[in-house]
């Protein structure tokens, strides 16, 4: 099992596990963000960015430091 196949499992549950959790998914999409951009894979960690960023954008107790790091990692 490689890092990239652990990225895509959970990158294909994501949804469904932290549905009613948009905190948590922004969470975790930055981290498979990252982990994919880490890997070389740029083109799939942006679109997990944006979402990331979009998630703490639309959710009104996202922290101040939260938000600049989804900024940050979405390259704003």
């Amino acid at each position: 099992l490689t890092v990239r196949a652990l990225l895509d499992k959970q990158r294909a549950r994501a949804d469904t596990i932290y549905r009613d959790l948009p905190r948590a998914k922004a969470d975790m999409l930055e981290v498979l963000a990252d982990g994919y951009d880490r890997l070389g894979y740029p083109a799939d960690a942006e679109p997990l960015a944006t979402q990331a960023l979009a998630l703490r954008r639309a959710t009104p107790e996202t922290l101040a430091a939260d938000l600049a790091a989804s900024l940050n990692l979405a390259g704003w």
